[in-house]
């Protein structure tokens, strides 16, 4: 078993050695060398294509036998034989911290303020209200995050 930038391989899946060890043992079958636009090679493409798209689907497969690179439903059947089961989903949790400049006066952060992660790709949106003293001495209020049902982010502050 090789191992290729951390994925197991079984058996090999190079389309160009499976190509020259077919191709070596036809030419040996045959007596003779194969030439590019004859009809044995272009079947020899074809079978070695297909057997290329065989190798890749069993190593798919054996790698599923392996918990690392495994995937549901595999997975849980690999736990299964150690009697482990899958945790149940739950809420996700971390702080979203508001900082404001010097200077600034209070500032109310209402219940329901959106506030994105930095990619965009997720919106969180506090729970309760919040206020930003002037006499706060970091200027920063922090609250609490988790994940609400049906994937739905939610802020509480907690201090």
């Amino acid at each position: 078993m090789a191992i290729d930038n951390n994925i197991p391989t079984f058996v090999e899946r190079d389309p160009a050695v499976i190509m020259a060890e077919s191709k070596a043992k036809l030419e040996e079958l045959l007596g003779r060398e194969l030439q590019p636009a004859q009809v044995e090679q272009l079947i020899l493409n074809f079978v070695v294509f297909r057997e290329t798209l065989l190798v890749n689907r069993f190593n798919a497969g054996m790698r599923q036998m392996l918990y690392q690179f495994s995937t549901a439903p595999i997975l849980d059947y690999i736990a299964g034989l150690v009697a482990v089961e899958r945790l149940p989903a739950a809420s996700a949790g971390c702080t979203v911290r508001f900082t404001l400049v010097a200077g600034h006066g209070s500032v109310l952060i209402p219940e329901g303020t959106r506030v994105s992660s930095s990619d965009g790709l997720a919106i969180f949106r506090t729970i309760d209200d919040a206020i930003i003293a002037p006499h706060y001495d970091r200027r920063t209020v922090r609250f609490g995050r988790r994940c609400g049902q049906g994937g739905e982010w939610l802020c509480r502050r907690y201090d």
